[in-house]
């Protein structure tokens, strides 16, 4: 066959392909086609034998050969299996015309279809997932399609044919841009060729914030607190107090504390940046976690109630086990004095009939893995009576008879009382014994302001002298 016999756009069948002449060398009459001029389309056995052509010898032979005034030369083609040429489009539209008197316009690509089958559909693409270093895309099952191969980089390369209808990407890198493309791929003699690559489908993979760093606060034995930096891009925060196992709810604070913790207890806090739905960025990492052993309290101490009298009272208790010291209050707690090694306390100035509500806590050393202990509490009342007023008649100004009521005002209990109009013979008065206030006292003649002296005692102390004075007046 020589070159004037082939041109440019003419088909030829070789085994499994279709090949297009691209160009022709013609420096020689004789000259041979080269392989490099032949554009290589797969075709399919079925789909040959559909558009006429017979199987003759291992070679497919065109029933139209005759209206092909081209000799078949296989000797001067360089493709050894090459069987015969195609008809050309024109020369099939002829063929047709002569055959069935009827005029028909066949296309280059119905050309192809006929020889090689119908293009698949391309796939539609659809995203899911996107992390920080994933990715997962997906698409419907493409009838007729034998498998898919998909690209990462804009069609650049291609991978090998998979049959499932989704693909990941487990090792992305963050921040990066993948253009995803999936070509639906024909089984050979299915009559059909593989698809056009799909529309591209951009990924944009998430940048992941950055970690916190924590810093441990206070610990105690029933509470925690951890505080960081505010992260770049981040909505909020969520902690967890079980190494990552659990996180909370998403808080905007920069201070976790944890107010139910268990004395004694390991928690492995961690905290993680928030990132915002639908951005560019992704929940961080989760910091490193940090170790917090919460403080086991010391024993409470036992108080033993030692000596009370009227102006003093003592107390002690057994030594507590790692405590350097311990602290006692007489406010029932609201303020303690300073720390004491010594496990006595003695109060000297205490006033008569009173109660105190006593404290003690054992103190722990600093920095150490104890806390102070709760408070034990004892309550010590003074003996003795505690003679607070005296009052004549209720408060009134004026009286307008001798005979009135004095009315004590006293913690304790006293046994006898006494009421005089000299103080300097409130020793001499006699005591009188005490049922209950107020009593009865008549004042000495002559109107005139009068003042009543009165004393109280009990077995242990004789009180204070109080006074308070009246008008006695005729009208």
């Amino acid at each position: 066959m020589t070159a004037n016999q082939i041109l440019v756009d003419d088909y030829f069948i070789r085994s499994g392909s279709l090949l297009k002449v691209t160009s022709v060398s013609a420096t020689k009459v004789n000259s041979t086609i080269n392989i490099a001029d032949l554009t290589e389309i797969p075709v399919t056995q079925a789909a040959l034998l559909a558009i006429g052509f017979i199987l003759e010898g291992g070679k497919y032979v065109c029933p139209f050969a005759h209206y092909i005034n081209v000799p078949l030369d296989l000797s001067s083609f360089n493709i050894s299996d090459v069987s015969l040429k195609m008809p050309s489009v024109n020369n099939i539209q002829n063929i047709i015309k002569s055959i069935t008197k009827q005029s028909l316009t066949i296309s280059e690509e119905a050309l192809k279809d006929a020889a090689l089958g119908t293009d698949l559909i391309a796939p539609a693409l659809l995203k899911g997932e996107v992390t920080s270093t994933s990715f997962e895309i997906s698409w419907a099952a493409v009838a007729h399609a034998a498998g898919y191969k998909i690209s990462i980089d804009g069609g650049t390369n291609y991978s090998e044919p998979q049959t499932e209808t989704s693909f990941s990407k487990a090792d992305a890198t963050p921040g990066t841009t993948y253009s995803i493309k999936v070509i639906a791929t024909a089984a050979a003699g299915s009559g059909y060729r593989d698809s056009y690559e799909s529309s591209a489908l951009e990924i944009v993979t998430l940048i992941p914030l950055t970690a916190p760093t924590l810093v441990v606060g206070t610990i105690t034995s029933t509470t925690l607190s951890v505080s960081w930096a505010a992260i770049n891009d981040a909505i909020g925060y969520q902690v967890s107090v079980d190494d990552g196992v659990t996180y909370g709810d998403t808080q905007e604070g920069l201070v976790f504390t944890k107010e139910d913790a268990v004395a004694s207890t390991l928690y492995n806090v961690k905290v993680k940046a928030i990132a915002a739905p639908s951005s560019l960025f992704e929940d961080s990492p989760a910091s490193t976690g940090e170790a917090i052993t919460t403080l086991t309290p010391l024993v409470a101490p036992t108080l033993v109630e030692g000596t009370v009298t009227t102006t003093t009272f003592e107390l002690s208790w057994a030594a507590i086990e790692n405590a350097i010291g311990y602290q006692v209050s007489i406010d029932d707690g609201v303020t303690y004095g300073l720390t004491q090694e010594a496990l006595t306390f003695s109060k000297l100035d205490a006033y008569p009939a009173t109660a105190y509500p006593v404290k003690v806590r054992a103190v722990a050393a600093p920095e150490s893995i104890y806390e102070d202990s709760p408070s034990a509490s004892i309550l010590i009342t003074t003996i003795g009576v505690l003679f607070s007023s005296v009052e004549i008649n209720s408060g009134d100004a004026t009286t307008l008879t001798d005979s009135v009521s004095v009315a004590f005002t006293y913690a304790g209990t006293p046994t006898h009382y006494r009421l005089t109009e000299t103080s300097v013979d409130m020793e001499t008065t006699p005591w009188v014994a005490f049922v209950e206030s107020p009593v009865a006292f008549t004042l000495s003649a002559g109107y005139e302001e009068k003042t009543v002296y009165a004393q109280l005692k009990d077995a242990d102390m004789d009180s204070a002298v109080k006074s308070d004075s009246i008008v006695y007046s005729e009208s």
